[in-house]
């Protein structure tokens, strides 16, 4: 009979890494509950009506600001890409 111990080898070795995805398995539970945080209670501060409308105001002022702004930008960048091509490509062309 052949194999000299390899087969018994190749079993072991099969039997240990089988015994590693377990333990693997077991620690990413316990990783994912500590991720997950179910055992953290948040608590929210209260807020009356006059203070949430008065932030949701606020976001909205920054919000509009922002575009106007992004506008802005945008219109600069249209112009100056526009000024080349004038300056530079069409004159190519013609």
């Amino acid at each position: 009979m052949g194999g000299g111990g390899s087969i018994a080898d190749m079993v072991n070795s099969m039997k240990f890494n089988r015994r590693q995805l377990k333990d693997k398995r077991s620690n990413f539970k316990t990783k994912k509950e500590d991720l997950t945080g179910s055992h953290l209670k948040l608590q929210y501060r209260k807020i009356t009506g006059k203070k949430l409308a008065a932030i949701k105001q606020r976001i909205r002022e920054r919000a509009r600001l922002n575009l106007i702004i992004q506008i802005a930008i945008w219109l600069i960048i249209f112009a100056i890409l526009l000024f080349l091509a004038k300056t530079f490509v069409i004159p190519i062309l013609f």
